[in-house]
């Protein structure tokens, strides 16, 4: 498993196109405590890239579409269908990632689309690239000049234009079938409100494992989500239900089958198809070479407080 730069521990995204733009600005805030020191950090980045999903996995290649399916019930009874090919991915036996979404016609919904987007993330460069297919231009970060909360705390207190900063720490890689250790107990004593007790109009949740099936060939273990909105939270006069199921694949790290089905919006079915365990080809991984490779930089803002 390969950990890529920490900024995601702090559930930040970052916004920006895909056609004829490159990243886009993302501004957080934490706190972080060394050596008894608190560090305050708040920052401003520009030109940021579109970081990876978090985690990726080495010694688990595959490759699949992601189809999605909307069903809503209208006012009459009747139901209104909506298919669409959402996402071809690809991941190799390295951690390479890379994620294709594009819009094929409306009368033809599984034929391969020219795609309208790409994201590539290559865990050994530890490089970060979006392409532009209809301009063939890449835009390429070097995620090790991507500052994270380590890099942060090193910079001087008060005002800091970003320059100089360390570079973050390189990936760090774990086999597929790493299992995490289960986390600690909480301190005893501290007080738990009753089983299934909310705030007001906020819902109750319930959790359910629901076993093991086999999907495709692959193993998946199920789970369920149950959320229920108490009468007048959403305006309805009466509690709303919504139930998610999601089957993953405990080889793969990757969910293959998710359903929702909420009574305001309906009922949304992800599933993974056409899956293949063979190792994609290493130059989908890297920008095309009649592409023009452009090598953008992120700048950060960083106001840095300390308080012993």
């Amino acid at each position: 498993m390969v950990r890529v730069p920490s900024l995601l521990v702090l559930g930040l995204c970052c916004a920006g196109g895909l056609t004829g733009q490159t990243g886009g600005g993302s501004s957080g805030s934490f706190s972080r405590v060394v050596d008894g020191v608190t560090h305050r950090i708040s920052f401003t980045m520009k030109n940021a890239p579109p970081l990876p999903s978090g985690v990726v996995f080495t010694g688990a290649q595959y490759s699949a579409e992601e189809i999605e399916e909307r069903v809503q019930t209208l006012a009459d009874g009747s139901h209104l269908t909506q298919k669409r090919l959402t996402w071809r991915v690809y991941r190799d036996s390295q951690g390479r990632e890379r994620r294709e979404s594009g819009f094929p016609p409306a009368a033809d919904p599984y034929s391969k689309p020219v795609a309208g987007s790409v994201r590539m993330y290559d865990a050994v460069g530890n490089v970060q690239c979006m392409l532009e297919p209809r301009n063939m231009v890449a835009h390429c970060w070097d995620m090790s000049e991507v500052p994270s909360p380590d890099t942060m705390i090193l910079a001087p207190a008060g005002v800091s234009s970003g320059e100089g900063l360390p570079p973050s720490p390189p990936p760090r890689s774990m086999a597929a079938d790493y299992r995490p250790a289960a986390p600690a107990a909480p301190p005893p004593g501290l007080p738990r409100p009753p089983a299934g007790a909310a705030p007001p109009n906020m819902p109750v949740m319930k959790s359910e494992r629901l076993g093991t099936q086999v999907i495709d060939g692959l193993t998946v273990e199920g789970t369920r989500m149950t959320q229920t909105y108490p009468a007048g939270a959403d305006g309805s006069d009466r509690p709303i239900v919504v139930v998610s199921e999601q089957w993953s694949s405990p080889e793969l790290r990757v969910t293959v089958l998710s359903k929702t089905n909420d009574p305001r919006t309906g009922e949304t079915t992800r599933t993974l198809i056409h899956i293949s365990r063979d190792e994609p080809a290493i130059s989908l991984f890297h920008p095309p070479a009649d592409y023009r490779v452009v090598d953008e930089k992120v700048t950060v803002t960083i106001n840095h407080q300390v308080q012993r």
